[in-house]
């Protein structure tokens, strides 16, 4: 089986994950500083969950510290989205359905999301919290993340798997059959046979 190409799903995947993160904290940051008059569910279903991983320039979360943890969160979630695109698109073969590529890039958005989400909120709770109530945050953060996976990972995804297709079309699925042996159409000498030990006609002739 010729396994599917994946680099460039795989990096697309991760960039746009990554770009995606932190413009949502930027545009959440900024939308809880000037609130719009929307719907109570658009409000709290979308607006104030874009940005999942807080921005931390300018707000409660600016120290250096803070700052630390939100671009290891990203990078890690770039890192992941990577290997997990990456991975589950090596296991396809080539010309397999785009289908798989989607589904399995939008799960590892959320899966590196609720990874980013977990290392900020361990420095989140060290250095803002000083250790008070961590069992909710690390519930808050469990379960706001894969929020954000659905909500927006979706487009990670669909480049991923534009990509995907752009890198593998026309690729065949298997590779040409070819038998382990080929002959060269030389004849093949006969073995040796085997030593006698009664009399050969040879032996006659000569007496």
């Amino acid at each position: 089986m010729i396994r599917a190409r994946a680099g460039a799903a795989a990096a697309t995947a991760a960039v746009l994950a990554v770009v995606l993160h932190v413009l949502g904290s930027f545009a959440g940051y900024e939308y809880a500083k000037n609130p719009r008059d929307v719907s109570r569910d658009l409000d709290l279903m979308v607006l104030r969950r874009i940005g999942e991983i807080p921005w931390p320039f300018g707000n409660g979360f600016s120290s250096s510290t803070m700052q630390l943890a939100f671009v290891a969160a990203i990078l890690l979630v770039g890192v992941l989205t990577w290997l997990l695109t990456f991975a589950t698109i090596r296991v396809l073969a080539a010309g397999s359905r785009a289908g798989a590529v989607l589904l399995g890039t939008w799960a590892a958005v959320i899966l590196a999301t609720v990874a980013g989400k977990g290392l900020w909120t361990s420095v989140y709770v060290t250095d803002v919290l000083q250790g008070r109530n961590p069992d909710g945050a690390v519930a808050a953060a469990i379960t706001s993340a894969p929020w954000w996976g659905v909500l927006v990972g979706w487009l990670p995804a669909l480049a991923a798997t534009a990509a995907y297709a752009a890198t593998n079309r026309g690729r065949a699925v298997t590779a040409p059959y070819q038998p382990a042996w080929q002959p060269d159409g030389r004849p093949t000498a006969a073995p040796d046979d085997p030593p006698s030990d009664g009399p050969t006609m040879s032996d006659g002739r000569a007496g």
